[in-house]
Protein backbone atom coordinates (compact mmCIF):
# COMPACT_ATOMS: atom_id res chain seq x y z
CA UNK A 1 0.00 0.00 0.00
CA UNK A 2 1.46 3.40 -1.13
CA UNK A 3 1.59 6.40 1.71
CA UNK A 4 1.00 9.68 -0.04
CA UNK A 5 4.27 10.67 2.31
CA UNK A 6 5.80 8.45 -1.07
CA UNK A 7 3.54 9.76 -3.39
CA UNK A 8 4.99 13.53 -2.42
CA UNK A 9 8.62 12.17 -2.23
CA UNK A 10 8.33 10.66 -5.92
CA UNK A 11 7.10 13.40 -6.83
CA UNK A 12 9.85 15.66 -5.09
CA UNK A 13 12.67 14.24 -7.01
CA UNK A 14 10.93 14.60 -10.26
CA UNK A 15 11.06 18.55 -9.44
CA UNK A 16 13.66 20.89 -8.72
CA UNK A 17 11.15 22.23 -5.92
CA UNK A 18 11.75 21.70 -2.13
CA UNK A 19 8.38 20.32 -1.36
CA UNK A 20 7.77 22.13 1.76
CA UNK A 21 3.63 22.25 2.76
CA UNK A 22 2.58 20.04 -0.05
CA UNK A 23 -1.47 19.36 -0.40
CA UNK A 24 -2.05 16.24 -2.10
CA UNK A 25 -5.80 16.20 -3.91
CA UNK A 26 -7.89 13.96 -5.01
CA UNK A 27 -10.53 15.21 -7.77
CA UNK A 28 -13.06 12.61 -7.93
CA UNK A 29 -13.99 12.80 -4.03
CA UNK A 30 -12.84 16.78 -4.04
CA UNK A 31 -10.93 16.12 -0.82
CA UNK A 32 -7.66 16.90 0.44
CA UNK A 33 -5.19 14.09 1.56
CA UNK A 34 -3.68 14.08 4.46
CA UNK A 35 0.53 13.53 4.46
CA UNK A 36 0.02 10.46 7.09
CA UNK A 37 -2.98 9.01 5.31
CA UNK A 38 -2.67 5.49 3.36
CA UNK A 39 -4.10 5.67 -0.22
CA UNK A 40 -6.42 2.49 0.63
CA UNK A 41 -7.85 3.90 3.65
CA UNK A 42 -8.97 7.02 1.50
CA UNK A 43 -11.09 4.99 -0.79
CA UNK A 44 -8.99 5.54 -3.89
CA UNK A 45 -8.88 2.91 -6.39
CA UNK A 46 -5.65 1.85 -8.17
CA UNK A 47 -4.74 3.90 -11.64
CA UNK A 48 -6.38 6.97 -9.80
CA UNK A 49 -5.04 10.71 -10.50
CA UNK A 50 -3.71 12.55 -7.54
CA UNK A 51 -2.82 16.44 -7.91
CA UNK A 52 -0.14 17.57 -5.70
CA UNK A 53 0.28 21.39 -5.35
CA UNK A 54 3.10 23.27 -3.74
CA UNK A 55 2.94 26.39 -1.81
CA UNK A 56 5.86 28.92 -3.67
CA UNK A 57 7.37 31.62 -2.60
CA UNK A 58 5.29 35.09 -4.19
CA UNK A 59 6.75 37.07 -6.88
CA UNK A 60 7.12 40.40 -4.31
CA UNK A 61 6.31 43.55 -4.08
CA UNK A 62 5.83 46.04 -7.20
CA UNK A 63 9.43 48.07 -8.55
CA UNK A 64 9.53 51.55 -8.68
CA UNK A 65 9.82 52.41 -12.13
CA UNK A 66 13.50 53.22 -13.16
CA UNK A 67 14.32 56.69 -14.38
CA UNK A 68 17.16 56.88 -16.55
CA UNK A 69 20.60 59.10 -15.67
CA UNK A 70 21.16 59.46 -19.85
CA UNK A 71 19.68 60.05 -22.66
CA UNK A 72 19.50 57.55 -25.17
CA UNK A 73 21.88 57.44 -28.22
CA UNK A 74 20.56 59.22 -31.16
CA UNK A 75 21.23 56.42 -33.86
CA UNK A 76 22.81 57.63 -37.48
CA UNK A 77 20.64 58.74 -40.04
CA UNK A 78 21.79 57.94 -43.84
CA UNK A 79 21.37 60.93 -46.00
CA UNK A 80 20.08 59.82 -49.40
CA UNK A 81 22.03 62.48 -52.20
CA UNK A 82 20.24 63.28 -55.42
CA UNK A 83 22.16 62.57 -58.52
CA UNK A 84 25.07 61.13 -56.28
CA UNK A 85 26.01 59.95 -59.63
CA UNK A 86 26.84 63.41 -60.77
CA UNK A 87 29.95 63.17 -58.43
CA UNK A 88 31.92 60.32 -60.31
CA UNK A 89 32.35 61.54 -63.47
CA UNK A 90 33.16 64.59 -65.46
CA UNK A 91 32.73 65.51 -69.25
CA UNK A 92 34.85 67.39 -70.81
CA UNK A 93 34.11 70.03 -73.80
CA UNK A 94 35.43 67.12 -76.35
CA UNK A 95 32.46 65.04 -74.92
CA UNK A 96 35.30 63.03 -73.26
CA UNK A 97 34.20 60.82 -70.03
CA UNK A 98 36.15 60.80 -66.92
CA UNK A 99 36.18 59.06 -64.15
CA UNK A 100 36.56 61.30 -60.87
CA UNK A 101 36.75 58.94 -58.09
CA UNK A 102 38.77 55.53 -57.42
CA UNK A 103 37.46 52.62 -58.63
CA UNK A 104 37.81 49.19 -56.58
CA UNK A 105 40.31 46.66 -57.73
CA UNK A 106 39.02 44.44 -55.79
CA UNK A 107 37.59 40.84 -57.40
CA UNK A 108 34.00 40.89 -55.84
CA UNK A 109 33.35 44.63 -56.52
CA UNK A 110 34.08 45.02 -60.11
CA UNK A 111 33.59 47.97 -62.38
CA UNK A 112 31.54 50.43 -61.29
CA UNK A 113 32.21 50.67 -57.75
CA UNK A 114 33.81 53.51 -56.57
CA UNK A 115 35.86 53.95 -53.70
CA UNK A 116 34.86 56.76 -51.20
CA UNK A 117 37.25 59.93 -50.68
CA UNK A 118 38.38 60.94 -47.30
CA UNK A 119 40.69 63.19 -46.01
CA UNK A 120 43.40 60.44 -45.16
CA UNK A 121 42.61 57.11 -47.01
CA UNK A 122 40.31 55.89 -49.74
CA UNK A 123 37.79 53.20 -48.67
CA UNK A 124 35.17 50.80 -50.39
CA UNK A 125 31.99 50.49 -48.59
CA UNK A 126 31.17 46.94 -50.59
CA UNK A 127 34.58 44.85 -49.85
CA UNK A 128 35.97 47.51 -46.88
CA UNK A 129 39.02 47.48 -49.03
CA UNK A 130 41.07 50.65 -47.43
CA UNK A 131 44.19 52.43 -49.52
CA UNK A 132 45.57 55.17 -47.19
CA UNK A 133 46.66 58.10 -48.56
CA UNK A 134 50.48 59.28 -47.66
CA UNK A 135 50.92 62.96 -47.81
CA UNK A 136 54.47 64.00 -48.38
CA UNK A 137 56.15 66.71 -46.25
CA UNK A 138 57.00 69.84 -47.54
Amino acid sequence: MAVVVVVLAVEEVRSVVVVRHPKTCYVERRTILDSAARLADCDIQDEATLFVSLELQGGGKKRKKKTYTKPKKIKHKRKKVKLAVLKFYKVDSNDKVTRLRRECPHETCGPGVFMAMHFNRYYCGKCHLTYLIKKEDK
